[in-house]
C-alpha cells in the first residue's frame, strides 16, 4: 500500500504531522449499502442509480465511486450517444452532458420511471402506470407512445436490431416493430408474465421472470423457451451481457452464469455477502452487480469472485460493542468490525432493516445474547454475530423500533404502540400493558430501578422490569414527540424534535435545556461518562458537559448528513450518518475540542471536501484555521505533479474559501494538499468533463 500511495503522490508530500489535539473525524470504509436500481455505462463512464442516495459515477470500471450532482432517487439510467438520462421515483427524467456533473430536468409523468432505453434517435421511458413515452429531441420533450400496450407497469426496456421491447408486471413482453407507435404482444412460450429484466445477446433476446426463471427467444421475440438447467432461483430481477456470458441476478440466490447462450447456468457468487441482486451491468471487462442494501459488487473474472466496491451505507440506525468488536444495524441487517471500521463484514439479516440493539444474558446464566430488533421482529446472537435465529413467542413479527435491557429483564417497543418485555433474558416474551395507545415507541433505555420509553406522546415508566407502564409526561415537556433518552444518574433526558429535556425526578417534571443548541431536531443521545452527546437531523453533533446547561458544536469535519445513530465504544465516539456510513473520533479529542470552544479559540484546522464534487469546470474549496500561520493549498494530478497553486501566504485564524477554475485540466482525479504551519491534510476531487 505504501508503495502505490507513493507512486500516486511524491512520498515527501504525505508526512502529515497534525496538531495532535485535532485528528478529525474518521469515516470509516463502510458498511457499504445502496439500494441500487440500475446502471449505464459509456466507454469511459459508469453510472449506478439508486434509491437512496441518487446517481453515483466510476470512472475506472466500478472500483471506486463518486457522487454525481443528482440525489433524487431513481430507478433507471440509459445512454443516448454521450448524454447520460436517468428516471426518478417522481416521474421525472433527468439528462446530463458532462458526464454526471450537472443535469437538466424534465417532467414526464407522475409517476416511477421504472424503465429507459435508447434507439437511434430515439429516447424511451416507460413507467408505473404501463405506460411509454419517447422522446425524439434527446429528451428536451416526450409524448405518449402506448398504443396496444395492456396498462400494467413496465419493468423493462430493451432495444434489439430496429424492435423495442417492453417488459411488464404480469402482462409479458410486447414488441413495437415502429419505434413505439405500436406495441404488439410478443408472449408465444412465455409461460410466466410477470417478466423483469431483459437483455439482447447477439440474435438472442433473454427475459428475466419472477417465479419462471429464464426465457430466452431466438426470433425477435415471435416465440419463447425456458431455458433453466443449473438454475436454482426462478426468481430473476435483472440480466446483463458481457461478451459470450450471460448473467441473471435472483431474488435470494445471487448470480448465475451462463456460457452458452442460456442452455445451462451455473451459480458465480463467491463473494457476493448479499444475495438478493436488483441491478446488473458491465463496463469494460467487469461485471456489476447491484444490490437490495448492500450496494454494488464487482468481478474481474466473469462472475468467479466478486468485491465490495458499493456506497456507504444510507442508513445505520444503532451500534452495540463487545470488547474491540462493533456492531452496526441499518437498511441490510447487522454489519461487524473488528478494526475500528478499516473492514466491515455483513453477518447476517441481510433482507431486514435492524432498528436496534440489546445485551442480555439469560436468567439461568450462559453466553450473553445480542438482540437485534427489526421492522419484521426480534433476532438474537449468542455467538459473537455468527448467526441470528428468530424469537419467536409473543414477539415475533412486531414492527420494533426500540429495544434495552437490565441484566435479565428486556423491554422492546413497536411501531404500533406495544410494549414486549421479558423477565428471563429473551427466552420467552410476553405483552406489556403499555399504557400507550397506539403511539409509536421510537425509544427505550434502562435506568436504575425502572425502564423508560419514549414515544410521539411524551415519557411513559415501567418500575417492574417493563411489565406494566405509567404515563410521565410532565411539567415543562414542551415536546412530547420523543425520539431519543438517555439516563446519567438520577438523570433522564428525552431528545425531541424541540430539543433536548431533562428530568431529575423520574419524568414529573421537565425543564429544557437547550442553550448553545443551534439545531433541534435530534435524532441520537449517548453518553460517554459525564459527557452528553445529541446529534440532529441537519447533521450537527453537540456535547455538554454540564448536564445540558450549556452545549458546544462538535461536528466539524462531519459531511452535514442527518445522523441518525450514536454509539460509544471503547474510547471512541461513533455516529451513523445518511449517506456516508459509520464515522468515528476518540473522546479525548472531543473533549479537548470543546474546552477550546470554551476558552474562544477557533474550533481546529481543517480541509473541506470541494463542493461540487464531482465538478465541471469549477469547484470551491473551504479550510479553516484555528490560529494565523503560513498556509499553501496545491492540487496535485495523480502522479504527483503540482498543477495549481490556490493558496500561497499568512492567513489570519477563522474559515477561509477559495475557487479552482480547471477549464485547461483534462478529466480525472486531482489530489487537493492543504498545510497550515504543521497541520496537513489532503483530499481528492474528481474532474468530469
Amino acid at each position: 500500500m505504501k508503495r502505490l500511495l507513493c507512486l500516486l503522490i511524491p512520498c515527501g508530500l504525505l508526512v502529515v504531522t497534525p496538531r495532535p489535539l485535532y485528528t478529525q473525524w474518521i469515516q470509516t470504509s463502510g458498511p457499504h449499502g445502496g439500494i441500487v436500481t440500475s446502471f449505464a455505462a459509456s466507454s469511459t463512464h459508469l453510472f449506478a442509480g439508486t434509491l437512496d442516495g441518487g446517481v453515483y459515477l466510476s470512472t475506472d470500471n466500478g472500483l471506486s465511486w463518486a457522487k454525481s450532482g443528482l440525489a433524487e432517487p431513481v430507478s433507471s439510467l440509459a445512454f443516448s450517444g454521450s448524454t447520460v438520462f436517468a428516471g426518478t421515483d417522481g416521474g421525472d427524467v433527468y439528462r446530463s452532458t458532462d458526464n454526471g456533473a450537472a443535469w437538466v430536468k424534465t417532467t414526464v409523468t407522475t409517476v416511477n420511471v421504472t424503465a429507459l432505453t435508447a434507439n437511434g434517435s430515439y429516447l424511451f421511458a416507460g413507467a408505473e402506470s404501463g405506460l411509454v413515452y419517447r422522446s425524439a429531441d434527446n429528451g428536451a420533450s416526450w409524448s405518449t407512445a402506448s398504443t396496444g400496450l395492456m396498462g400494467l407497469s413496465i419493468s423493462a426496456l430493451a432495444a434489439a436490431g430496429s424492435n423495442i421491447f417492453a417488459a411488464t408486471d404480469g402482462a409479458g413482453v410486447f414488441r413495437s416493430t415502429d419505434n413505439g407507435a405500436l406495441w404488439t404482444s410478443a408472449n408465444a412460450g412465455l409461460l410466466m408474465t410477470f417478466v423483469k429484466a431483459l437483455a439482447a445477446s447477439g440474435s438472442d433476446l433473454f427475459a428475466a421472470t419472477f417465479g419462471g426463471g429464464v426465457y430466452r427467444s431466438s426470433d425477435g421475440g415471435t416465440s419463447w423457451s425456458a431455458t433453466n438447467t443449473g438454475l436454482t432461483d426462478m426468481f430473476g430481477q435483472a440480466l446483463a451481457v458481457n461478451g459470450s456470458n450471460v448473467f441473471v441476478g435472483t431474488l435470494t440466490s445471487g448470480v448465475f452464469r451462463s456460457t452458452n447462450n442460456g442452455a445451462s447456468w451455473a451459480s458465480v457468487s463467491s463473494g457476493l455477502t448479499f444475495p438478493s441482486i436488483s441491478a446488473l451491468g458491465a463496463s469494460g471487462t467487469n461485471v456489476l452487480a447491484g444490490t437490495l442494501a448492500a450496494g454494488v459488487f464487482v468481478s474481474s473474472d466473469n462472475g468467479a469472485s466478486w468485491g465490495s466496491t458499493g456506497f456507504p451505507s444510507s442508513f445505520i440506525t444503532a451500534f452495540t460493542f463487545s470488547g474491540s468488536t462493533v456492531f452496526a444495524g441499518g437498511i441490510g441487517g447487522v454489519f461487524r468490525t473488528t478494526d475500528g471500521g478499516a473492514r466491515w463484514t455483513n453477518v447476517g439479516l441481510p433482507f431486514l432493516t435492524v432498528i436496534g440493539f440489546a445485551t442480555s444474558t439469560p436468567a439461568g446464566g450462559g453466553a450473553a445474547n445480542i438482540f437485534a430488533a427489526t421492522q419484521t421482529g426480534l433476532y438474537a446472537s449468542a455467538d459473537g454475530g455468527e448467526s441470528w435465529p428468530e424469537v419467536t413467542s409473543a414477539v415475533r413479527g412486531a414492527s420494533l423500533l426500540s429495544i434495552a435491557a437490565s441484566g435479565s429483564n428486556l423491554a422492546a417497543g413497536s411501531y404500533n404502540g406495544v410494549i414486549y418485555h421479558s423477565t428471563d433474558g429473551g427466552t420467552s416474551w410476553w405483552v406489556a400493558d403499555s399504557g400507550a395507545g397506539s403511539r409509536k415507541v421510537t425509544s427505550i433505555v434502562a435506568g436504575a430501578s425502572a425502564f423508560f420509553a419514549g414515544t410521539e406522546n411524551g415519557v411513559y415508566v415501567s418500575t417492574n422490569g417493563g411489565g406494566s407502564w405509567n404515563a410521565r409526561i410532565g411539567y415543562g415537556l414542551t415536546n412530547t414527540n420523543v425520539s431519543a433518552l438517555a439516563v446519567s444518574g438520577s438523570r433522564l433526558y428525552a431528545g425531541t424534535e424541540g430539543g433536548v429535556f431533562a428530568t431529575t425526578d423520574n419524568g414529573t417534571h421537565w425543564a429544557e435545556v437547550n442553550t448553545g443548541l443551534t439545531s433541534t431536531n435530534v435524532t441520537a443521545l449517548a453518553l460517554y461518562g459525564s459527557n452528553l452527546f445529541a446529534s440532529t437531523m441537519d447533521g450537527d453533533l453537540f456535547v455538554t458537559t454540564d448536564n445540558g446547561a450549556s452545549w458546544s458544536l462538535v461536528s466539524s469535519g462531519l459531511p452535514g448528513n442527518p445522523i441518525y445513530s450514536l454509539g460509544v465504544g471503547g474510547t471512541d465516539l461513533f455516529a451513523g450518518i445518511a449517506g456516508t456510513g459509520v464515522w468515528r473520533r476518540p473522546f479525548s479529542e472531543v473533549v479537548s475540542v470543546t474546552r477550546d470552544l470554551d476558552a474562544g479559540v477557533p474550533r481546529d484546522f481543517y480541509l473541506a471536501q470541494n463542493y461540487p464534487n464531482p465538478f465541471n469546470p469549477v469547484t470551491r474549496i473551504e479550510f479553516r484555521i484555528a490560529s494565523r500561520e503560513f498556509v499553501t493549498l496545491k492540487v496535485f494530478d495523480p502522479l504527483g505533479r503540482e498543477v495549481a497553486v490556490l493558496v500561497n501566504e499568512e492567513k489570519s485564524s477563522g474559515v477561509h474559501a477559495v475557487t479552482l477554475d480547471a477549464s485547461k485540466m483534462p478529466s480525472g482525479m486531482y489530489l487537493c494538499r492543504f498545510q497550515a504551519g504543521a497541520f496537513a491534510e489532503t483530499r481528492k476531487m474528481l474532474l468530469v468533463k
